[in-house]
């Protein structure tokens, strides 16, 4: 007997976790247009509702894997249950709904010196993240921000927050060298105040903005390059 949860999301970013979720733990797999996980965490369950509730529970840490690893477009969702039978059998239990939405895919090929080709598969890393999610709350907690689906200012500082709190506050963060000292205090700054960002501000006071605010571009490309290298610490 196997469990399978169907994962709803873009199809092209469930092609590209397939080919990088493929080890007991985190297996992502393609029937179809469909695509299933599978995985050893859900081996001694006998109910459904266990498996979707382990489910829910695995895949806030794969979304913000994912949006680290290869941005991807839309949060991964659990669809429907399915376990199939050693008789070759399937029972299919229903738990939710949603569509599938087409598109592409995406690789890098990388010429070695002697004239071979290694592809590079963007989606490599998730599982190594996924598997720091569990063993760290701080990185769990990242990954859970990460994978809201909404990167906005808020979101972008409470991830920075957790991860100067990680390493032990403002300073250590300044002098990791993860990224230039000026981009860390700008978008320090940016997001303080009202007249840079408005709504998403973290304070309703008046805080001047700086001369030239950070953009929320900016501010993404920053604070995922420092979560890169943070994480290769842990």
């Amino acid at each position: 007997m196997e469990w399978l949860v169907h994962i709803i999301g873009n199809n092209s970013d469930l092609e590209e976790l397939s080919k990088s979720l493929n080890s007991p733990e985190l297996c992502v797999t393609q029937e179809g247009e469909n695509f299933f996980l599978k995985s050893t965490y859900f081996n001694s369950f006998k109910e459904a509702d266990d498996v979707r509730k382990k489910a829910s529970e695995i895949l806030p840490l794969i979304n913000g894997s994912a949006m680290l690893a290869i941005e991807i477009k839309e949060p991964l969702k659990v669809g429907i249950i399915r376990k199939d039978h050693k008789n070759g059998t399937s029972e299919v239990f229903i738990v939710g709904s949603g569509s599938i939405v087409m598109g592409g895919s995406a690789h890098v090929e990388v010429i070695e010196p002697d004239g071979t080709i290694k592809e590079i598969r963007p989606a490599d890393p998730i599982p190594n993240y996924f598997q720091k999610g569990l063993n760290d709350n701080n990185v769990a907690k990242v990954l859970q921000f990460l994978g809201t689906g909404k990167i906005d200012w808020r979101i972008l500082y409470n991830i920075y927050d957790a991860i100067m709190e990680d390493v032990g506050g403002y300073n250590n963060l300044l002098n990791k060298g993860w990224a230039p000292k000026e981009s860390i205090k700008l978008f320090h700054h940016t997001p303080q105040s009202w007249d840079a960002v408005g709504v998403d501000a973290r304070h309703g006071k008046h805080i001047p903005a700086p001369d030239k605010p950070m953009s929320i571009s900016e501010a993404k490309s920053l604070i995922k390059n420092i979560t890169i290298k943070w994480l290769q610490t842990k």
